[in-house]
């Protein structure tokens, strides 16, 4: 039988929440003992992760290369469990299709008429144009935090993915989130933020890892 979702593991950290999160949904979505189908092709992180966010020149040969590879695999959508690496996808040429952050951001702003965004990210991602770019298209607009919070945000990632953080942190991440979110939307673009995010309902947060999740489950329902 022909797996119709792909999970392109990375580091070990946000592969493992995606697929957590992918079987958690769609088993409150099934019931039973459904867990959820896909194929995880695993990858040594190492040999991509020195080299982000952007350095080209080492990551497009190493990437297409791993592409060459999964193209052979009877997958039809690929989740890719890292936002700054599909900037890197971007620029090769694949016949794979992913479920794509830019795209899947679009498209749930534009059915809630969403029209404005602050990216809580890594340093990189919040600072650059990638994203804020590709939503311009369709006239959504993504801002930066305050230098303050952009870089405290920044350090709460790397906490995270230290397994460092505290609760205080998570505190005064629901506060941030709260000052950001009285006028615009919060776009969580980071999976160690969307793991803490979890325990923020608000529908003020677009979490990216969430929709992508979301996207790869509504897919393998309808098809």
């Amino acid at each position: 039988m022909q797996q119709k979702i792909g999970v392109l593991g990375l580091g070990k950290y946000s592969t493992d929440f995606y697929i957590d999160q992918l079987h958690k949904k769609y088993h409150n979505l099934k019931g039973g003992f459904s867990t959820f189908p896909y194929l995880l092709y695993q990858v040594d992180f190492n040999l991509l992760n020195p080299y982000l966010p952007n350095q080209f020149d080492k990551l497009i040969p190493t990437l297409q290369e791993i592409v060459l590879e999964i193209e052979k695999l009877p997958i039809q959508k690929w989740i890719i469990p890292n936002i700054t690496l599909h900037e890197t996808f971007d620029q090769l040429e694949t016949k794979i299709d992913i479920i794509h952050p830019a795209a899947i951001i679009t498209k749930y702003c534009t059915s809630r008429s969403i029209k404005s965004l602050v990216n809580f990210g890594t340093k990189y991602t919040m600072e650059s144009g990638y994203l804020k770019s590709a939503l311009a298209k369709k006239n959504i607009e993504i801002h930066q935090p305050e230098k303050k919070d952009l870089f405290w945000i920044d350090e709460l990632r790397t906490k995270i993915y230290q397994l460092k953080n505290t609760s205080e942190d998570l505190v005064n991440f629901k506060k941030l989130v709260e000052k950001y979110s009285i006028n615009t939307h919060v776009l969580i673009a980071c999976t160690e933020l969307s793991i803490i995010s979890e325990e923020i309902n608000s529908n003020k947060v677009v979490d990216i890892a969430g929709l992508q999740i979301d996207e790869a489950i509504g897919f393998q329902l309808k098809n």
